[in-house]
């Protein structure tokens, strides 16, 4: 199966997180708060997809670490 990028942003959001487990509740306190702050970037990126840079390196080169564009 196929996904276009921009609507695995949104897919993205469908599925359990790391907090939502036993687990992850009693590690991170702050797990709903986390995963509402995830959900607004999910969105973020999904709004703005025509102007965010997506890169699948991350070396230096590729994200310009260093350089001052970041």
């Amino acid at each position: 199966m196929s996904v276009e990028p921009k609507e695995l942003l949104k897919k993205m959001k469908e599925y359990d997180f790391i907090y939502d487990t036993s687990f992850g509740k009693v590690v991170n306190k702050g797990h709903e708060e986390d995963k509402e702050y995830i959900f607004k970037i999910l969105d973020l990126l999904h709004d703005n997809f025509d102007r965010v840079r997506y890169a699948d390196d991350l070396s230096d080169t590729v994200i310009g670490k260093g350089n001052g564009q970041f």
